[in-house]
């Protein structure tokens, strides 16, 4: 799972070094011919709809591949392939509402201070923002444990009709990591930690309504088998 988390991050980071040094070489060719703020401002603004679809098209794969790692063998229901559909669709919202605009902002005050016309302060500038989509691969952790949540759910279903007891389930705490405590709509991943009967007692699930967003580094285990295990 942190396998696939990390190579989701590297993933977005080459869609955007990719872009980055062709409009970064452009723009100072441009300021080397004379080119001034208002040209330039105008050639990057033409070219971060490309970004923005290179950033999407990575978040696609990214919950494709989540997805299909949370089902472990398990062939996708009807209820998670509508989870994908929405996943996808708030991973184009949020790439061109929030990310998009706060690269944008940042670049642009950066020509605005006639920078292109050091190669190495434009170089800098440029670099300076590649943590920013690499932020976005929580969004693979976040579905991890909303497919196997909706699973979870599903198969309670099944066990309640039958008469069959339910999972026992655990909120692990990464021994590791820095944990958040509650914020105004938020839970606290120190709060969460613990036992619960059955998937509908489940506040949340790691990455998704805590403080710590898609930092987060917690996980679930289900006891079955006379043991507790990571994932289906």
């Amino acid at each position: 799972w942190e396998r696939g988390v990390n190579a989701q991050q590297r993933r977005l980071v080459e869609v955007y070094d990719k872009w980055a040094v062709g409009v970064r070489l452009q723009l100072a060719a441009m300021a080397q011919k004379g080119a001034g703020i208002q040209e330039q401002t105008l050639f990057l603004n033409r070219n971060l709809p490309l970004l923005e679809t290179g950033l999407q098209q990575a978040m696609q794969q990214g919950t494709l591949a989540a997805t299909k790692r949370a089902l472990s063998g398990i062939s996708p229901t009807a209820g998670v392939n509508s989870l994908v559909t929405k996943q996808i669709m708030l991973n184009d919202t949020l790439v061109k509402e929030a990310l998009i605009p706060h690269l944008q902002k940042n670049l642009l005050e950066a020509i605005g201070k006639s920078i292109a016309t050091d190669k190495a302060l434009l170089k800098e500038a440029f670099i300076t923002l590649r943590n920013r989509p690499a932020q976005y691969a929580g969004g693979y952790w976040v579905m991890l444990f909303d497919v196997q949540r909706q699973i979870g759910l599903e198969q309670q279903h099944e066990k309640v009709r039958k008469g069959e007891e339910l999972d026992r389930i655990r909120w692990m705490l990464d021994p590791e990591a820095v944990h958040c405590v509650a914020s105004p709509g938020r839970y606290g991943c120190v709060d969460l930690a613990g036992e619960y009967e059955g998937w509908d007692s489940l506040p949340a699930v790691p990455a998704g309504q805590v403080t710590c967003y898609g930092n987060c580094r917690c996980h679930l285990e289900i006891f079955r088998n006379g043991e507790w295990r990571r994932g289906l």
